[in-house]
């Protein structure tokens, strides 16, 4: 799957994906952009959210390279960080609703500086749209909350689920796998 289009807009990216024959457009919104640079490494994350629930794994890695690599060129910074949540607020606090993270330094120089790496990339296979829809009622119902070992998460994915109508088992949790590990180059 190839992004066949991308386009930067002030506080949008929109991406049309190709594969098989048809083309489909996906919008993210930047919901969150947050400058952690320190003297001499300009560094810049941004938080994008998709406007839909059923991106597959090649579609969250097109699109979190394509955005870094626009974002790093627009941004002109050393660094930058491009977090995919299916979190509406795009919030990424607690981890559990991120679906796409990439750090991109074409330097090859790192976070620091002296690092060696050019790339990282970590995608989830497991996001489900029951997952998404989860995650959004959890974060509607509950907008600060952070532990999700305490026993009020516990309480309160029960009743979410309950009344999803899913399993009073059902688990939300999101797994990041590493898809680019550190390394110079590209990806």
């Amino acid at each position: 799957m190839k992004v066949a289009k991308s386009l930067c807009i002030a506080l949008a990216f929109s991406f049309i994906f190709s594969a098989n024959g048809f083309a489909e457009k996906v919008a993210f919104s930047i919901t969150g952009k947050e400058d952690f640079s320190f003297p001499g490494r300009s560094r810049k994350s941004f938080t994008l959210v998709p406007d839909r629930d059923d991106l597959t794994f090649d579609m969250l890695l097109e699109a979190v390279k394509s955005a870094a690599v626009n974002l790093q060129q627009n941004e002109r910074c050393d660094v930058v960080e491009v977090w995919i949540t299916c979190a509406k607020s795009g919030d990424t606090f607690s981890g559990f609703n991120v679906l796409a993270l990439a750090r991109y330094c074409p330097d090859g120089r790192g976070h620091s500086g002296s690092d060696k790496w050019t790339w990282e990339v970590f995608v989830t296979k497991n996001a489900t749209p029951d997952k998404i829809k989860f995650i959004n009622a959890l974060e509607t119902r509950y907008p600060k909350f952070r532990d999700m070992y305490s026993k009020e998460y516990n309480a309160a994915r029960t009743q979410i689920a309950a009344d999803l109508g899913l399993p009073p088992d059902f688990r939300p949790d999101i797994e990041l796998e590493e898809v680019v590990s550190r390394r110079s180059g590209g990806v």
